[in-house]
């Protein structure tokens, strides 16, 4: 999938102009690459904040090039952060 239609999914999904999503990008590109990845995991797959935080390294097959998405991490408003399985499959 080329990135003019990641950009034109993000759009549509979003509800973000092209414009906005590329605003983004730019204020990203000066981040650590650690913030950069969780912004673009964000924008490109759509994933929860939540689902973002519980991945782990054994979540990535960079042979399929797949992600899984196996659990969310919370934070309960009195205690400290847990571990969920995601929303949707």
């Amino acid at each position: 999938m080329g990135f003019d239609l990641l950009l034109y999914d993000l759009m549509h999904y979003y509800d973000n102009t092209l414009e906005e999503v590329n605003q983004i990008l730019k204020a990203a590109e000066i981040e650590p690459i650690h913030i950069r990845t969780l912004v673009e995991l964000a924008l490109f797959t759509g994933l929860r904040r939540g689902e973002i935080v519980g991945l782990k390294w054994e979540d990535i097959d960079l042979e399929k090039k797949r992600l899984s998405v196996r659990r969310s991490i919370y934070k309960p408003k009195d205690g400290k952060a847990q571990e969920k399985t995601p929303k949707s499959k």
